[in-house]
């Protein structure tokens, strides 16, 4: 509600130019002016805070408002394939609030896009000290490890993963061109079977 309202104050741009490029679109010029003008306000915010004081609740509240627009800003740039600023705005945002677990994993797929593998493991490392059992981090890591072409190692983490998300089915696919090409496919069975018995709905899920 806050961005809302934001939003609606700080719609105009003050010299009547586009504060952001390279954001073609009127309609998204618009919305990026917008955010950047409320990330702005919102770091006096912070400032001013930091200044008075304040209690430890109200600054994290606030801080999360930093992060969430930072988050929202970037998400246009990564649109537009701007990645070196997609990456200052995820990063601003880790720096508003370290434990940002979305931040964290929207700038390891940006450095996963980028092919930026050490990067990306990196990112995703500190996420799992912070939420050692975040799934999409857990995936991405086993991802990089197939794409190193470290294929045991691989393996080992998609059968970690799948022992406790027994319905990831992206990542019982990639065990399954694993085991294949070990020429190991039957021990794919016990992993089916489990995604089976967790879900009742399996034979008729999309995976």
């Amino acid at each position: 509600q806050s961005l809302v309202l934001l939003g609606e104050v700080y719609r105009q741009n003050e010299d009547g130019q586009p504060a952001l490029e390279p954001i073609e679109r009127a309609a998204d010029l618009g919305v990026v002016h917008t955010l950047d003008r409320a990330r702005k306000l919102q770091a006096k915010v912070l400032e001013k805070l930091r200044s008075e004081m304040e209690g430890a609740e109200t600054m994290r509240e606030q801080k999360a408002i930093m992060a969430s627009i930072c988050c929202k800003l970037a998400k246009f740039y990564d649109e537009a394939k701007d990645d070196e600023r997609t990456i200052k705005l995820y990063n601003d945002a880790l720096r508003a609030d370290e434990v940002n677990e979305g931040a964290m994993m929207l700038l390891a797929r940006v450095h996963l896009r980028r092919n930026d593998l050490d990067a990306c493991g990196a990112q995703c490392d500190t996420l799992l000290r912070v939420n050692a059992e975040h799934e999409e981090a857990l995936m991405t890591k086993a991802d990089i490890l197939f794409l190193q072409e470290q294929y045991d190692l691989a393996t080992e983490k998609y059968e970690a993963l799948l022992m406790s998300k027994p319905n990831n089915y992206a990542a019982l696919a990639q065990l399954i061109v694993l085991l294949r090409r070990a020429g190991k496919l039957e021990e794919v069975q016990p992993f089916l079977s489990l995604a089976e018995h967790s879900n009742p709905r399996a034979e008729s899920h999309a995976g």
